[in-house]
């Protein structure tokens, strides 16, 4: 059961980082959405938590909240798009 929430939540904070990266309220930053728009091969692996990016030494701090990310509509947390 455990596997099939992380499993679903997993699914939930991917698709929110690549479509509403600001509302990842439990990180930081979402490393999933830094990690494809500055090109880091090398860091900031996670998709719904950055805990194993501290763990494993990939985690890389940026300032990434930009006036691209600042300027888009604020959409709800369940206004995602699976397709």
């Amino acid at each position: 059961m455990g596997a099939l929430v992380y499993a679903a939540f997993s699914a939930y904070a991917h698709q929110l980082q690549h479509e509403n990266p600001t509302r990842c309220f439990w990180m930081k930053m979402p490393v999933h959405y830094v990690h494809h728009k500055y090109g880091m091969w090398h860091h900031n692996f996670g998709l719904a938590v950055d805990w194993w990016d501290h763990v494993f030494g990939t985690y890389k701090l940026v300032d990434w909240l930009t006036e691209e990310e600042l300027n888009r509509p604020q959409r709800g947390y369940l206004e995602l798009r699976w397709w």
